[in-house]
């Protein structure tokens, strides 16, 4: 990483994992910054750190829980309530992504792939029809469930994490209700 600005005048922006080191409580101050647009308080603190021979600015955020989460950058002027906003809003994508495609079945939107056909399977065409019927019957269901869940969830917009599990839990019977349709049209 610092080889990239060395070399190259490449600024890195990362999180750095497994810290083991814990800054003092009093050293995080309230930091005001925008993510989506929506105005958001940040415990913050940034010093300077040495890693591998080479200097990096760091910044941590500091949890009501304790846990603090660090990001560390060889941006030397990109202000501090920037360089917050970049990684938050990033791991937000990251797990709204994580999230559809847990949810949302999304990887089967892009994949491709084949199945072995049982040759000896012989079935009627009105087995063929009812369980076809069935199959989309229930695929139209579980649309309409997810796009009420979908517009519980973007309500207010963009949610946080911890609205967005606020959300799921509160809604717990609909997400249950998708699973089972992906349940009956896996079976189908």
């Amino acid at each position: 990483m610092a080889q990239l600005w060395k070399n190259y005048r490449v600024a890195v922006l990362t999180y750095r994992k497994n810290v083991g080191d814990k800054w003092d409580k009093s050293m995080f101050h309230d930091t005001d910054t925008q993510c989506y647009d929506t105005d958001a308080m940040m415990h913050i603190c940034e010093m300077g750190t040495w890693l591998n021979g080479h200097w990096f600015r760091e910044v941590r955020k500091l949890l009501q829980s304790g846990h603090r989460t660090a990001i560390i950058t060889t941006h030397s002027i990109l202000k501090v309530e920037t360089t917050v906003a970049k990684m938050f809003v990033r791991w937000a994508q990251e797990n709204f992504f994580k999230y559809v495609m847990e949810n949302f079945d999304l990887d089967r939107m892009v994949q491709y792939g084949t199945e072995p056909v049982k040759i000896k399977t012989i079935h009627s065409q009105s087995q063929v029809q009812h369980a076809y019927s069935q199959f989309e019957k229930s695929k139209r269901e579980k649309g309409r469930l997810e796009a009420r869940l979908f517009k519980k969830i973007n309500k207010n917009g963009q949610p946080s994490i911890q609205e967005m599990n606020a959300i799921l839990i509160k809604n717990d019977d609909l997400v249950q209700r998708i699973e089972e349709h992906n349940q009956e049209i896996e079976s189908l």
